[in-house]
């Protein structure tokens, strides 16, 4: 596909974040197995960072993308499904990527350091 990169090795830290800023969609195609309640780091990123995904039907990821927009979901395990997401997502880019943005507000609202404290301690019961 045009305008296609695949990496195959590791990136060190600056290009690593220099990728995560150039691109404009992200194919996530993690299997359920591991994906139906397993974080990816990767796809939380891209969240904060406002970027247009594509997720695999059935994980907490596309659990993330119904709620909140900004990317378009993929038949588990299926390259055809994955080619068609994937085209489908840059005929619809422009869309995505308004979702996208919004999704990364609630996202920050909600994955933030004061937030994380807020939760930490919620049910420690306190003595007045």
């Amino acid at each position: 596909m045009p305008n296609t990169t695949l990496h195959h090795t590791p990136l060190n830290t600056n290009a690593y974040h220099k990728l995560m800023a150039d691109i404009d969609i992200f194919m996530l195609p993690y299997t359920l197995e591991n994906y139906h309640s397993q974080t990816s780091g990767i796809f939380s990123e891209t969240r904060g960072l406002g970027k247009v995904s594509v997720v695999t039907k059935g994980t907490w990821m596309a659990r993330e993308i119904t709620n909140h927009g900004g990317g378009i979901l993929c038949a588990p395990e299926d390259s055809k499904s994955l080619g068609d997401a994937l085209v489908e997502s840059v005929k619809a880019y422009p869309q995505l990527k308004v979702q996208a943005e919004f999704a990364k507000a609630k996202w920050c609202e909600f994955h933030n350091s004061e937030n994380y404290i807020t939760e930490l301690i919620s049910d420690i019961p306190f003595k007045a």
